[in-house]
């Protein structure tokens, strides 16, 4: 790594509008070259198998640029995994995060970007997670005297790469220097703002920053405790329902029983008196109703008394069995 443009003092906190951007692309990309027309310096290291941290001032903002080393243009089981973990370091060499990640394609008279090359590009930009894409846009990077339909070419051959950072891009071309960095610059800005102001973490720093946030919210987590002790058990219901139903039949079984018995017998008195007219009609009611009563009384005693020796029998065998 090697940085260079008014370094800026440790421990300082970084101005407002300070902007921290990884580029990133195949080898051979022009990377340097954007590095050189942002900061406007010519004394830039060459590409290389080496990342460069490179700080400087551009109207008044601090810009801090990190240049990585270019992966193979069409497969990434043929870059060297030295420079597979040089670009999966590069976003930790502008603590705390890049605002934005570059992605450089350049555009020249050939052909535009082949399926694998843009495969390519999408695999080794994702070595640092899917959430690379949140964070990315597309810098078209111009050759001199390229036409606009062979700019417009490569734009639509991108597209489905182009639909991953939700079709960010960015022309730049060889004319007017000034004018191309403030309009990236600007667009850099707009993907901080998508971003709220976010910019993008480290893997590993973003697994710790979840561990943390789940360890706060398992703090704040309510207690249910004293509701799982509270937890009702529906068998319990059921017996409780079924109990109180049984002694709402018991409460009532004996005037009723003692109603019902009375009127047969009330019925089998009228019917055994009406030989003997009206008068031994209800003289047999009386009767009856005075012979059945008791009778009620004493079986309905009788049922009971047998209940209460049944229950009894079953817990002694309880008690035999424990």
């Amino acid at each position: 790594m090697a940085s260079g443009f008014s370094p800026t003092a440790p421990g300082g906190p970084p101005p407002i509008s300070d902007r921290r951007i990884v580029l990133l692309g195949k080898a051979g990309a022009g990377k340097n070259r954007v590095v050189r027309v942002i900061l406007r310096d010519t004394k830039l290291n060459e590409d290389s198998e080496e990342c460069f941290l490179y700080e400087g001032e551009q109207a008044g903002r601090r810009i801090c640029i990190v240049d990585t080393p270019g992966w193979d243009r069409v497969s990434i089981e043929c870059t060297a995994m030295k420079i597979k973990n040089k670009i999966t370091r590069s976003v930790t060499l502008c603590p705390p995060g890049p605002h934005a990640l570059i992605l450089v394609l350049p555009v020249n008279t050939g052909d535009g970007p082949s399926l694998n090359e843009l495969k390519s590009a999408i695999q080794h930009m994702e070595l640092l997670s899917e959430r690379v894409w949140n964070h990315t846009m597309v810098l078209f990077l111009c050759d001199e005297d390229v036409e606009e339909s062979t700019i417009t070419d490569h734009i639509q051959k991108a597209e489905k790469l182009l639909e991953k950072c939700r079709g960010r891009h960015y022309v730049m071309r060889q004319s007017e220097p000034e004018t191309q960095v403030h309009g990236l610059l600007k667009e850099i800005d707009s993907v901080v703002e998508e971003n709220l102001g976010d910019f993008f973490l480290p893997q590993a720093e973003e697994e710790t920053v979840l561990q943390q946030r789940r360890g706060s919210a398992q703090a704040t987590r309510p207690s249910f405790n004293e509701d799982e002790n509270q937890a009702v058990d529906i068998d319990d219901i059921k017996r409780k329902y079924r109990d109180d139903l049984l002694a709402l039949a018991k409460y009532y079984l004996k005037p009723v029983g003692l109603l019902v018995l009375a009127v047969i017998g009330a019925l089998i008195g009228s019917v055994a008196g009406s030989n003997y007219g009206v008068l031994g009609s209800s003289i047999g009611i009386i009767i009856g109703i005075v012979v059945t009563i008791p009778l009620a009384l004493w079986l309905i005693n009788a049922a009971s008394l047998a209940q209460q020796s049944s229950t009894l029998v079953g817990e002694r065998k309880s008690e035999h069995i424990d």
